[in-house]
């Protein structure tokens, strides 16, 4: 890891030196301050380590903001019209619907009408 990051110092010197700086120069005369350019050399984090550990945080009740998980993980915020994973598609969306109503019905009419039915009682006898 020190090896890299002395490397990716030197390299980013020469770019500086050799690429930013007579460009800056070129473009816009010897009064203005060259930037300076480095490389990420941060480790990536582990997805999996991180996830397990967010969610088992959240299962114990620690509140933790989506704003932080996502900068975390390297994920973007999704536009407001961007296709997600994990959101329903409308179809599922129209039968997620449709099966509320559909409780919803079955519960304003007292219950549904084989409540009895898979039970371990003995049928009624017949007739």
């Amino acid at each position: 890891k020190d090896l890299r990051e002395s490397r990716a110092k030197a390299v980013a010197s020469d770019i500086d030196r050799d690429i930013i700086g007579p460009l800056l120069r070129l473009n816009f005369g010897e009064d203005i301050r060259p930037p300076t350019f480095r490389f990420l050399t941060e480790d990536p984090t582990d997805l999996v380590a991180f996830s397990t550990g967010v969610k088992q945080l959240r299962e114990a009740g620690t509140r933790i903001p989506a704003s932080w998980v996502r900068e975390q993980a390297g994920i973007p915020e999704p536009e407001d019209d961007e296709e997600c994973l994990g959101d329903l598609t409308p179809q599922e969306v129209a039968q997620a619907e449709a099966a509320a109503l559909a409780a919803q019905a079955v519960a304003a009419q007292g219950g549904p009408p084989n409540a009895g039915a898979g039970s371990d009682a003995p049928p009624p006898p017949a007739g």
